[in-house]
């Protein structure tokens, strides 16, 4: 889907995770680490996760993101330290990827 079509349900997912207190990280699982093979422009996960963090509620709360598509294992954003990371590599599974050595596990 299109960002257009996601927005709607982006905007309630993070309304509800901004006023719940409950709710201290927002972890988001995608595929895509660039748009390619069947990405629809705007929505690899990296540009997902921006969009998301500048809604009201997301901005307020500690996001993560998880991806794979390449088959490394790496932090893919956020690497001036351990606590400064939020994008993350885990497609590890034994064959080669774009900039990495065969990896297996995770």
């Amino acid at each position: 889907h299109s960002w257009h079509e996601t927005l709607p349900y982006a905007m309630a997912f993070c309304a509800f995770a901004g006023r719940e207190s409950s709710v201290h990280a927002i972890i988001l699982l995608g595929h895509w680490d660039s748009c390619n093979l069947g990405c629809i422009p705007g929505m690899d996960t990296p540009s997902v996760y921006r969009k998301l963090k500048a809604l009201d509620g997301c901005n307020s709360k500690r996001m993560l993101y998880f991806l794979g598509h390449q088959h490394c294992n790496r932090v893919n954003e956020g690497i001036s330290g351990p606590l400064d990371a939020y994008g993350f590599m885990v497609g590890g599974l034994g064959m080669l990827g774009a900039g990495c050595q065969k990896q297996f596990g995770l």
